[in-house]
């Protein structure tokens, strides 16, 4: 009986012999079973691999979002830099996916070495790179019409004799048998494909949340050193003056200081009260602005001593590191 085999069929596997395999006989099992089954098992490998294309687009999806949201935006560095490391990561490893995907998809390197006519068109028509149609067909056939339809007659007669080969059991069965064979070791590579991605998937995740972990520290770092309490002295002449000042914000969108200052005028006449100034990352200075203060004077009297309060901006809005203070 065609397409029937034992399960105790070994005839031929030890010694390796090219030859078509003899009909089985005993308990037989068949073989379209088999090659439906061990088809539908690589169909859903298959599906597993593509479902990592989603998974791809998803990550360059939301870290183009994310990078966009989080670029124009002044938050600390504890948001800001694990935010933008899970983003980057998130491009990288979809590229990362969507490449090795491409990668594997139909490269088969032992394809080429199956005869499983069959099954498979390259193998069924006698000259199947001539029903390869012109790019330009794309918009209109012309004479390609009629070159495929030669094609076509030409090479039925030929593909009706090697079809009636398979009114031979021996050779119909060593077809099948072939086919097993190739969807056997499609099937191997389908799984080694999806562990490759499933992989890099994992490895990636784990990365990228080791990397952003290390990215937050680093931002609470940078953020306690913005918002730590500095000290400034001066003394000119008379004049001396004591300050503690910090950034009330990590936040790189808020410039605003909070100044504990005291001032000692140890000169004979009143002088004005100090003009405050802010140095950007070039060492240019910046204007500063007073918005609060707890006192309403406008000049220190000799021989007196004042401590006060008082918040100040830059009068521009640009990035400053630090501090700075005009007694005269």
């Amino acid at each position: 009986m065609a397409n029937r085999v034992d399960l105790s069929y070994q005839n031929g596997m030890a010694k390796n012999l090219p030859m078509p395999p003899a009909l089985p006989a005993g308990q037989p099992v068949e073989l379209s079973e088999v090659i439906s089954a061990v088809a539908e098992r690589i169909h859903y490998a298959e599906g597993r691999r593509t479902n990592f294309t989603v998974v791809a687009g998803a990550m360059l999806a939301g870290g183009i979002a994310v990078l966009t949201f989080i670029l124009d935006k002044h938050l600390g560095k504890l948001i800001t830099y694990p935010i933008v490391v899970a983003a980057v990561g998130s491009l990288v490893l979809g590229i990362a996916l969507l490449v090795v995907y491409s990668r594997q998809t139909n490269r088969y390197p032992w394809t080429a070495a199956t005869k499983t006519w069959k099954w498979f068109y390259r193998d069924a028509l006698p000259a199947e790179k001539e029903f390869n149609p012109k790019w330009w067909s794309l918009f209109w056939f012309g004479p390609e019409k009629k070159r495929l339809q030669t094609a076509y007659t030409n090479q039925l007669p030929g593909f009706q004799a090697k079809i009636n080969q398979l009114s031979n059991e021996v050779v119909n069965f060593d077809q099948d048998v072939q086919q097993l064979y190739v969807l056997h070791i499609n099937e191997k590579f389908k799984n080694l494909h999806l562990s490759q991605l499933r992989t890099i998937f994992q490895r990636g995740v784990f990365l990228l949340i080791a990397l952003s972990t290390i990215a937050a520290f680093c931002g609470a770092a940078a953020d306690k050193e913005r918002i730590a309490t500095r000290h400034l002295n001066e003394h000119v002449g008379g004049l001396k003056l004591d300050v503690s000042w910090h950034f009330i914000s990590p936040s790189d969108d808020s410039q605003v200081v909070l100044v504990a200052a005291t001032i000692e005028n140890a000169e004979s006449a009143a002088i004005d009260l100090p003009k405050w100034l802010f140095l950007d990352n070039k060492g240019q200075s910046v204007p500063g602005v007073v918005t609060g203060s707890t006192i309403s004077v406008e000049k220190i009297q000799p021989g007196s001593r004042l401590s006060y309060s008082l918040f100040v901006k830059p009068a521009e809005p640009v990035f400053v590191e630090r501090l700075a203070v005009h007694l005269r």
